[in-house]
């Protein structure tokens, strides 16, 4: 599993996912390699073979580590499985009510479902946990921006950009608000900042 977990933090998915198909033959049941293995498919946007795995992991008994119940719900979340993924979340949210990634995937479902209030009610608690998540700022952010309350989006974004400064979609957004305030001096360094890191992007 060393090679497996090396060319995963080198976002090498496809060696990745080789060195576990190779530790899984020769120990099915390896936790760690189920683990990284639904990890890949749910990077690769393999949702639903993504959820077989992490079905299979739980059973396992990975579900005693929550990090597992956040990919799991977040792959049912991305096959359309609403209402499965919103009560493995909440199931899962009161065996670890205290994991922020947790938190996050079942707040994104109420927010795709249009359940604001409760999604920003979720994503404050994780905010409490974690409050450098960019996912999290960007989230409660884009859920403030639909409802036209650029004012508060436009602050939420900022907080985003704060804690990562590469994340081109949450300076694209942050500029959004700005526009929609009339800001078009600010708005526009936001968008500069977003192509820049695009090309950047494109060039890597």
């Amino acid at each position: 599993m060393e090679n497996a977990l090396l060319a995963y933090q080198k976002d090498d998915l496809i060696s990745t996912e080789k060195y576990v198909e190779i530790a899984l033959r020769t120990s099915p049941l390896n936790l760690e390699a189920l683990q990284l293995q639904s990890i890949v498919h749910l990077a690769s946007d393999r949702h639903e073979s993504a959820v077989k795995i992490m079905e299979k992991l739980i059973d396992l008994g990975g579900g005693s580590n929550p990090i597992n119940y956040a990919n799991y719900v977040e792959a049912l979340r991305s096959t359309g499985e609403y209402s499965k993924a919103r009560k493995v979340g909440y199931e899962a949210l009161n065996l670890y009510p205290e994991s922020a990634p947790l938190l996050l995937n079942v707040a994104a479902i109420e927010s795709e479902t249009e359940n604001y209030d409760q999604a920003l009610s979720i994503i404050e608690k994780s905010i409490n946990l974690n409050p450098t998540s960019t996912r999290a700022w960007n989230l409660a952010g884009n859920i403030l921006f639909a409802l036209g309350k650029f004012d508060i989006a436009e602050n939420l974004y900022t907080n985003a950009v704060e804690y990562v400064k590469n994340d081109s979609l949450v300076w694209f957004r942050l500029g959004a608000a700005k526009h929609r305030l009339d800001k078009i001096e600010e708005a526009l360094p936001c968008y500069q900042k977003y192509n820049n890191l695009i090309e950047i992007r494109n060039i890597i």
